[in-house]
């Protein structure tokens, strides 16, 4: 077996793991909470998240789901919105006057950007 053959198995061999744990985030989203309401097994999870500064819109379209206790890296070329996302997910976006969103932004099914949230 040469080198690419190795590197070929492995890439299946973690294919199938993501498609295990997949399926396990199946089995924990069908949980229900107390008002009926499916939760999830996210920490922290965006739903269709877009982010905007005035008329030029930066993120389009982010679902995301981390885990609690994980180690989560945002990596990307720069200017592909990674900070972006991370000033939004701490709500550091908050003091930008210019700042507009759309989607939900998820911490343990709770919306952080619910009015009721200050």
């Amino acid at each position: 077996m040469n080198n690419m053959d190795n590197v070929s198995n492995q890439n299946l061999e973690n294919s199938e793991a993501l498609d295990n744990e997949e399926r396990d985030d199946e089995t924990l989203d069908n949980s229900n909470s107390d008002d009926g309401k499916k939760k999830s097994s996210a920490k922290i999870e965006t739903v269709n998240l877009d982010i905007a500064y005035g008329d030029k819109k930066v993120v389009h379209g982010i679902d995301l789901k981390i885990k609690e206790n994980t180690v989560t890296a945002f990596i990307g070329p720069s200017g592909c919105g990674k900070s972006t996302v991370l000033r939004t997910l701490n709500r550091m976006n908050d003091y930008i006057d210019i700042f507009k969103h759309s989607g939900s932004v998820l911490l343990d099914d709770k919306d952080i950007y619910d009015p009721s949230v200050r």
